[in-house]
Formats: C-alpha cells, structure tokens, sequence
C-alpha cells in the first residue's frame, strides 16, 4: 500500500450522499426546477472532478494503490478506501457516465412531478457506485450495496401509477434484500474465520489459511476453508443477482 493519504478519496461518496439528503430540504425552500437541475450537476460534475483527481493521484504514485482511513483509524481497524490504476479507471468512468445522465435528466424532468425526489435517487446512486468502486472494506461493501440498491428500487417505482413500474420493483427489491442478506451472511462467514473484513487484510491471511485452522476441530467445525468457501458461494450469488447474471436476470427485463 502506498504511504500517501489522499484527501479527495473519503470525499466523493458522503459529499453526494450529503447532497442527496440535502435536496428534500431544500425543497421547503425553493420549487424552482432549475434550481434542483443546476444542483444536481454540480454536484455531479464534483464528483467527475474528484474522480480524475484519484487517478492523477495513482499515475502520480507511479499505479501503486492510494489509501484514505476514515476517522483517521488505520486498516485493517477502521474503514479504509482504497483504490489502484483499475478502480480509479473504473470510477471515473462511472462518475463521467453518470454526469451525462444528470445532463440528460434536467430534459427528462421537464413536466415531471417529484423531479427532487428523483435527483435525490440520482445522487445516492451515483455514491452507492462510486463507494462500491472505491471501497477497501467487505463490510463498507455491504453498505455501499444498499446505498445503491435502495436508490435503484426507487428509481425503477418510480412511476408508481403504473402498475408495471410497482411490480417490477417490488420483484426486484424482494429479491435484491434476500441477495443482500446472503452477502451479509458471509461476512459473517469471513470474519469468524479471519478476524477482519478489511479487503487487503483478508488476502494476506487467506494466503496462510492452513495457519487459521482450529487445532481441536477436525471436521468441517473450525476450518477456515470451509468458512471461506460458503462465503464465497454466498457472495456469488448476491454479485451475480447485481449484475444480472444468469440465472439471476429475471428482474433486469421489468426493471
């Protein structure tokens, strides 16, 4: 890991998040539509600019991974983000795609009703992507997932008087919390074996796994294999239900 402690690294994700949950509050002040377009950019396009910033800050670390500790703890004690040339690559490209689709939605909302609740969605969507990207914790993962799935059924009800938008979103939600629930399920696995749920903390110990074995349980009781492949199992299944994989498409066609 590299020494440097980036700044702009902790910034993106609770900056959107903040102004997402800012944006129903401002609402009791201003119904101004153009108000909330030019918001909703701005804070986009800060996120595209510190997006960039992390990968100038990689290439200058020579593609050495860069590490911010939020409340200053260090890993693997608190939660760090931690992001190389291929995570900083891949944030920026979904900071950019996402400032185009805040770009095209000032259109889209024209004649919209509930366009804040709706840019609201956008931005906690746009941080639960970025802190999925940008994260170093198993368990800030789980978080950022929810961030990003809770925004995603929102935007698929959107709609809400049409019945195919309810459905669609009801499929989806029901289903994304049981997929969520498994990945919690293996935290559980992977921190009962490890001791950690810090990403680059695991793979050290994952590399000397014959060491985390429990010397008086011979069976598949205390085998840090054993825990580490129901983790795994578990954890497939949840990203592939995500990314709409088969067999777990089915909700994408509604959605």
């Amino acid at each position: 890991m590299a020494v440097a402690i980036p700044q702009s690294l902790g910034v993106s994700t609770p900056m959107l998040i903040a102004g997402a949950f800012a944006l129903p509050l401002l609402s009791l002040v201003t119904s101004r539509k153009r108000f909330f377009d030019v918001y909703a950019v701005l804070f986009s396009a800060a996120a595209l600019v510190v997006a960039s910033l992390n990968l100038a800050l990689v290439e200058a670390e020579g593609g050495k991974p860069i590490v911010y500790g939020f409340g200053g703890w260090p890993p693997p004690v608190g939660i760090v983000y931690e992001v190389d040339r291929f995570g900083a690559i891949l944030g920026l490209l979904t900071a950019a795609v996402m400032f185009l689709i805040v770009l095209y939605s000032t259109w889209y909302t024209e004649g919209m009703d509930g366009y804040v609740w709706y840019y609201t969605l956008l931005l906690g969507m746009e941080a639960g992507l970025l802190g999925c990207i940008y994260t170093g914790d198993a368990f800030n993962l789980f978080v950022m997932i929810e961030v990003l799935a809770i925004s995603a059924y929102g935007l698929v009800a959107f709609y809400r008087s049409r019945p195919q938008a309810v459905e669609a979103a009801m499929k989806y939600a029901f289903i994304g919390a049981a997929a969520t629930t498994l990945y919690f399920l293996a935290l559980v696995f992977l921190y009962g074996a490890f001791g950690t749920l810090n990403m680059a903390d695991l793979a050290i110990k994952a590399t000397g796994i014959e060491l985390l074995r429990v010397p008086y349980s011979g069976s598949i009781f205390g085998s840090a294999e054993a825990a580490t492949a129901v983790a795994l199992a578990l954890a497939l299944w949840t990203f592939t239900f995500k990314a709409a994989l088969f067999p777990n498409h089915f909700w994408l066609p509604d959605a």
